[in-house]
C-alpha cells in the first residue's frame, strides 16, 4: 500500500521540484481552518526540523516515515 493511500482523508501529499509537502487541516473537528504544510526532502529528511508545527512527540525522531505514522495514529487531530 502506498503512503498516499494510507493518508487518504487525513492529508494531501504534494510532490514538487523542492521535495515532498504534506498538507493538513489542524483540528478539523473544531472547524478550525488552519492549514499546515510539512516539507521533506525526497529521502525523507525534513527541510525544517525545528519548526514550531513539528509534533512534540516527534521532537527527537522526526522524518517522513515517523510523521506518516504519527498522522495515522492522530487522524482525529488532523484532516484534509
Amino acid at each position: 500500500m502506498t503512503k498516499a493511500k494510507q493518508l487518504k482523508d487525513i492529508a494531501t501529499i504534494e510532490i514538487g521540484d523542492e521535495g515532498i509537502g504534506i498538507r493538513t487541516n489542524y483540528c478539523p473537528r473544531l472547524n478550525t481552518k488552519i492549514t499546515r504544510t510539512y516539507r521533506f526532502r525526497f529521502d525523507g529528511v525534513p527541510l525544517y526540523p525545528y519548526e514550531s508545527i513539528v509534533p512534540v512527540e516527534l521532537k527527537h525522531n522526526y522524518n517522513l516515515v515517523t510523521f506518516i505514522g504519527w498522522l495515522k495514529v492522530n487522524k482525529a487531530k488532523v484532516g484534509k
